[in-house]
């Protein structure tokens, strides 16, 4: 398991929280923090444990936090975003694509939109709540077999991490 990965996701996330209300707390300034999460660590796919660890633990502190420090007039609040055209690769496009009830990946502009609105005054009276923005792919399970009819070559390719651009283009056409 790839520590670093669950010690970035969690341990930065408290460390820069802490300071934050630290600065703040003197001067009598309500702090709003936006932890980013990830949807898919409610759907748990393959290859994602340390990183679907640290982003359910990240929510967790979202809720805790929000619950400790909201009498004093700070708000937690999280978006845990799906994957974006700009973030996701050709082969997951396909997956997402196939289990996405609006049929497509969220532009990182619609994750902006809740971002700046969380941070606004608007959301004055949200404090706690982790928002998920993935087109609703979240609300739909991958079925058991969804990954078994993954050929071999493209499931070791996921597996490595070490495809190129045309290897990519290649195996989405094979899904």
């Amino acid at each position: 398991m790839e520590i670093h990965t669950f010690q970035s996701g969690i341990v930065g996330s408290a460390i820069l929280t802490h300071m934050l209300i630290q600065r703040n707390r003197p001067l009598n300034i309500p702090t709003t923090v936006l932890n980013l999460s990830a949807s898919f660590n409610k759907t748990s796919p393959p290859f994602t444990v340390p990183y679907a660890m640290s982003k359910a633990a990240l929510d967790k502190m979202t809720k805790t936090l929000a619950g400790e420090l909201g009498r004093d007039g700070h708000r937690i609040n999280g978006i845990a975003a799906g994957p974006t055209y700009e973030s996701a690769r050709l082969l997951f496009s396909c997956i997402f694509f196939a289990v996405t009830p609006i049929g497509r990946m969220v532009y990182p502009h619609e994750i902006g939109n809740i971002a700046t609105f969380l941070c606004s005054e608007y959301a004055s009276g949200i404090n706690g709540e982790t928002f998920i923005v993935d087109g609703g792919q979240s609300t739909v399970a991958f079925p058991q077999n969804f990954f078994h009819d993954v050929p071999n070559e493209l499931w070791r390719t996921i597996k490595d991490k070490k495809a190129s651009r045309k290897t990519w283009t290649r195996m989405n056409r094979q899904i």
